[in-house]
């Protein structure tokens, strides 16, 4: 199997109903009023694309814990070499931000 980073956030929200646990990661499927269900799905198939997996487990009126492992790296880090002084890198573009929730857009559009 390989060495894994594991990596698991949990909170102590209200959990989610043991009826949804299987449709969690499926595209567009939400509970929201004005959601459209592809957080959990990209967040999935980000993971799956690197060759790792989620898991979740929740208990309804108590919260939920993600659990992510990803591959670890067996490629030994290599220390930076000094640098006598750094300068800032700039750039131009452009960044878009998609989310369902409207004060995260907001707020992001405010820059």
């Amino acid at each position: 199997m390989g060495n894994y980073i594991k990596i698991a956030v949990q909170d102590e929200g209200v959990g989610i109903p043991s009826k949804y646990l299987p449709k969690i990661f499926d595209p567009y499927f939400t509970t929201k009023q004005s959601g459209n269900g592809l957080g959990l799905a990209t967040a999935y198939s980000i993971v799956q694309n690197h060759d790792g997996y989620i898991e979740v487990t929740s208990d309804f009126g108590l919260g939920t814990c993600f659990t992510v492992y990803l591959p670890a790296s067996e490629t030994e880090i290599q220390p930076l070499p000094e640098v006598e002084s750094l300068s800032p890198i700039t750039g131009a573009g452009h960044i878009l931000v998609m989310d369902d929730e409207e004060i995260v857009r907001d707020f992001l559009g405010c820059f």
